[in-house]
């Protein structure tokens, strides 16, 4: 697969990704970046979490981009942030 076509759908992830919800609430995203067919998304800092068990990442109509499940404690006054980091590569055949 052409590289060009590889970053061109890394482009569209990054253009698309519009909100992060952790645990049913939605948190501010800070920065999308791209790389090359590499895209990073990462949130603000947030703090009063004391678990986190899904994040989600959805496009502007509302679908879903990508999902991870846990079941991480977090201590009191913890302030934490998340990122999505993905790298668009041609597949096996």
């Amino acid at each position: 697969m052409d590289v060009r076509y590889l970053e061109r759908i890394a482009e569209d992830i990054a253009t698309r990704a519009t909100s992060i919800v952790l645990n049913n609430q939605t948190v501010p995203i800070r920065n999308i970046s791209r790389n090359g067919a590499a895209v990073t998304v990462r949130t603000e800092s947030v703090k009063g979490i004391t678990r986190v068990s899904s994040l989600r990442l959805y496009d502007e109509a509302g679908g879903l981009i990508a999902e991870r499940q846990a079941d991480v404690p977090v201590s009191e006054g913890q302030r934490l942030e998340f990122r999505f980091n993905f790298v668009i590569r041609e597949g096996v055949r």
